[in-house]
């Protein structure tokens, strides 16, 4: 369970716990929680269970704070933080609706493109090709001079599995840091030339709370 959601279903148990002790469902859900807690092996499917039962305490908790929450509504900070919200999700509505799928990777392609390589190896672990979107081959941009390899696992990382002069590596943003990839980019002196995702995305993912860990960036050899 993601922590955010964590965070909200234990805030609305901790209000009915003060507003309403004695609910049934309270009490069903509270020992059920308890019981789980001890058990050494733990596993998401085991709260299945109370799946059902988990709008029903989310709306016993709003319906205790409404009184709150329409009068803070009605009061000029309400106003301004509705006017302010609604103001931020049009404008990343109008980013969605101008982006089309896949753009990040067609733009990672274009870059490759433009670098106008005679030859060259281009890495990407598992299924993070830029030229496949979602397991669909796509053409934009491609170039015959690239020679694509698949790694499966981090290990296959290896600094001397590239006899090409030019070398492209494609990862996902948070592996950057891993061992194996970053003695693969320090080895052959890559630096980051290209990103998926443009900057302000990223930043407003991450004030989100969004992982960033799909972002696709490109490296390239730096040239001696």
């Amino acid at each position: 369970m993601e922590s955010r959601w964590r965070k909200l279903l234990f805030g609305a148990l901790s209000i009915l716990a003060i507003k309403k002790s004695r609910h049934v469902l309270l009490w069903v859900i509270v020992p059920f929680f308890l019981v789980h807690a001890l058990i050494g092996h733990k596993e998401l499917r085991f709260l299945f269970p109370l799946a059902p039962l988990l709008p029903v305490i989310l709306i016993l908790a709003t319906q205790e704070l409404l009184p709150k929450i329409q009068a803070f509504l009605s009061s000029k900070g309400g106003r301004v933080i509705i006017t302010l919200t609604l103001l931020v999700n049009l404008i990343g509505m109008g980013i969605a609706s101008l982006s089309a799928p896949g753009e990040g990777r067609i733009r990672i392609t274009k870059h490759i493109s433009d670098l106008d390589l005679a030859q060259a190896t281009l890495i990407h672990y598992q299924d993070f090709s830029p030229y496949k979107h979602w397991g669909l081959p796509c053409t934009h941009y491609f170039n015959e001079a690239i020679v694509e390899r698949r790694f499966r696992l981090m290990e296959d990382y290896s600094p001397d599995t590239v006899g090409t002069a030019n070398v492209l590596l494609v990862i996902r943003e948070a592996q950057n840091e891993e061992a194996p990839i970053k003695a693969f980019i320090d080895y052959h002196n890559m630096e980051k030339v290209c990103s998926a995702s443009p900057d302000y995305i990223k930043d407003a993912w991450k004030f989100f709370g969004y992982e960033r860990s799909f972002n696709l960036e490109l490296y390239q050899n730096r040239k001696e």
